[in-house]
């Protein structure tokens, strides 16, 4: 019996998901079952032939269910969308566990990252999008330098490649948390400018 390389699951999971999601969000009667496709989604990823991989796949889809759960009950202006990047991060959390490739790991980060920063954003309506936009933004590339500092610092032992890794992993990390001087780059909530007006 062939079995079908795990690669393959995943794409169709994020297919299925992506695909299945969008006609659900075209009315509002079916915006209740909107998040039918995402959980089948994620079901989808248990079909792995590993079963060392099988008990974090499963842990994860536990995990992701719990948050479909919890997100029905939040009265919620991106019903459906919110299920669809619950079922994404879960999905790129099997990528990164699964893969070795560098890059595929990266994009996962990438991937886990953004919709969490989208589901914050997207829930608080005083934000505006611009603002949203830019956060998201800075906020993948803090990831990107922080990831790619981790790994030169583990790539090699000499006093060079020590030096850049953990200088790309500082200016992600403040980058992250709005360090100075990295707080220039962080965009200010319209909230707090509204509140706090400039002298």
């Amino acid at each position: 019996m062939m079995t079908i390389p795990y690669i393959y699951i995943l794409l169709a999971s994020t297919v299925i998901n992506t695909v299945g999601t969008a006609p659900l969000l075209l009315s509002e009667g079916a915006r209740r079952y909107s998040w039918v496709v995402p959980l089948i989604s994620m079901l989808i990823l248990l079909m792995t032939p590993d079963i060392h991989l099988l008990v974090y796949v499963a842990f994860l889809v536990v995990i992701g269910i719990l948050g479909l759960i919890t997100l029905m009950r939040v009265k919620s202006s991106i019903r459906g969308i919110d299920y669809m990047l619950i079922s994404i991060m879960i999905i790129a959390t099997v990528l990164a566990l699964y893969t070795s490739n560098l890059a595929l790991t990266l994009l996962s980060l990438m991937l886990v990252s953004a919709p969490t920063y989208l589901l914050i954003l997207m829930g608080d309506p005083s934000i505006s999008i611009e603002i949203g936009v830019k956060y998201v933004v800075n906020m993948i590339i803090a990831t990107v330098l922080f990831f790619v500092g981790a790994i030169i610092i583990s790539s090699g032992p000499s006093l060079i490649t020590y030096i850049i890794g953990f200088s790309l992993l500082l200016l992600g990390l403040s980058l992250e948390v709005g360090a100075a001087p990295m707080h220039e780059w962080v965009p200010t909530c319209s909230r707090q400018a509204t509140q706090y007006p400039s002298q």
